[in-house]
């Protein structure tokens, strides 16, 4: 009784769908008719009362059949005509784009999810600059953010409200939306002015409510998602608060991700307080089932290497069959990486962090402006120098590239990187083949890519 009120409610007043259901009936008894008088079938005469006229006019057997193709091609027409109709009267409630667009979004969103599955690794601009490159040739991402901030709206909200720093997961959730860009505007919308307002993120705020609402961080991100229709997965890389602690050149040690920033020495060695803390319960097996595992861009010390402290996550990384990709910085960062070359970023992750395995190192060899390259010199930032030899000594493979992106900042272009790191990944997973079977059939953005 219950299953006949719930498909009868298809029928009720304003639904605009009994007008298509009733043409694709009437279309299909029009095919059926057809097939009947093609295959002489003697029950036909009795669907309408124009069979027995037709029989008592001795119709000729030529025109009979010209007749059942006919109702064949008329029924399958309205068939076809009222699914679309009917898909299209559904579909343009439940989905905010228009008519034009629904069929382009339709076939994307499906062609999506047969991309590969990628977990990436880190924190900041640098990964979600990672994502909106990404997200345009796979939906199987799963982002692993870290939960390590403790300054500006993001520390705030931490501090006076006992959450994770929604800062950086808020970013990668935004880089990953399907939205249009006025929301996304509205999520990256910082009051300017008004008393404990000023300096707040609205989309942090957001976060932090729907935390209170469901109790968790990783519940809000997942419900967020679906209404940013996010093209993937976002999890901090711990629920626990914890918090970084920086070993220094001089001896000292500093509490506090803005405190080590700030401090004149070298940092040595990362910690976590705690650390024990345990990962989020999907994060081990997104790893353990992802095609490529990409670690950075970001921050070495504040984004990258606390992700591969949390407890499982580096030995899950080492133990998986997929390849491990760490994307170098293109500029070093002022307190963290100061004048590091490339393979210098690679000795500080196997520094903190001895059993990560790292396959290759994808390396921006682009040439930066001196204009640019002079801006940034004053702020105490220099391009990432390549050192070929010290890779070589360190065994571990190098892909080159021009990445970058030359706006008012140094850094990744999101489209550049994201097609060298899916180049690599279709050589080098052993799914590829079924990958260019299938892309070469129907997806249009990996054709450039399968040579």
């Amino acid at each position: 009784m219950g299953w006949f009120k719930t498909n009868f409610k298809w029928l009720y007043p304003g639904l605009r769908v009994k007008r298509w259901l009733l043409l694709a009936l009437i279309g299909v008894i029009l095919s059926s008719w057809g097939l009947a008088l093609i295959l002489e079938a003697k029950w036909w005469t009795f669907l309408f009362f124009i069979g027995r006229f037709l029989e008592e006019q001795y119709i000729s057997y030529s025109s009979v059949m010209i007749a059942g193709v006919f109702f064949i091609i008329l029924g399958l027409f309205m068939i076809s005509f009222s699914l679309k109709k009917g898909a299209k009267s559904i579909l343009n409630v439940i989905i905010p784009y228009n008519e034009t667009r629904l069929v382009e979004v339709i076939y994307e969103k499906r062609q999506l999810k047969r991309g590969p599955k990628i977990v990436v690794i880190g924190g900041g601009t640098g990964l979600s600059v990672l994502l909106r490159g990404l997200k345009h040739y796979t939906s199987n991402i799963t982002a692993i953010v870290t939960v390590t901030d403790d300054g500006g709206c993001s520390g705030k909200l931490r501090g006076e409200l006992g959450i994770l720093p929604p800062g950086d997961l808020r970013n990668n959730l935004m880089a990953l939306a399907d939205g249009d860009s006025l929301l996304e505007d509205l999520f990256n919308y910082r009051f300017s002015r008004g008393k404990g307002l000023e300096g707040r993120n609205l989309g942090n705020l957001l976060l932090a409510a729907m935390t209170d609402l469901t109790g968790d961080m990783n519940k809000s991100l997942q419900e967020l998602s679906k209404v940013l229709a996010v093209r993937g997965t976002v999890l901090p890389s711990t629920l626990s608060n914890v918090i970084l602690k920086a070993q220094m050149d001089d001896g000292s040690d500093v509490l506090g991700e803005t405190e080590i920033v700030k401090h004149p020495g070298k940092i040595v060695r990362i910690q976590l307080v705690p650390e024990d803390c345990e990962p989020v319960g999907e994060t081990l097996k997104a790893i353990q089932e992802a095609d490529a595992v990409i670690i950075g861009p970001g921050s070495l010390y504040t984004s990258i290497i606390p992700n591969l402290l949390i407890k499982g996550i580096a030995d899950a990384v080492s133990k998986s069959s997929s390849q491990v990709y760490y994307v170098c910085n293109v500029m070093t960062q002022p307190g963290e990486t100061d004048y590091f070359t490339a393979a210098e970023h690679v000795k500080a992750i196997k520094a903190n962090v001895p059993q990560l395995r790292i396959d290759k190192v994808i390396v921006n060899t682009g040439s930066i402006p001196k204009s640019h390259a002079e801006r940034y010199r004053l702020k105490g930032a220099y391009p990432v120098i390549l050192d070929e030899r010290v890779f070589r000594q360190l065994g571990v493979k190098i892909h080159k590239a021009d990445l970058v992106n030359l706006s008012d900042l140094v850094r990744h272009d999101s489209d550049k990187l994201a097609r060298v790191i899916m180049k690599e990944i279709l050589k080098d997973i052993p799914a590829t083949e079924r990958l260019k079977i299938l892309d070469l059939l129907f997806g249009e953005r990996y054709k450039d890519l399968i040579g």
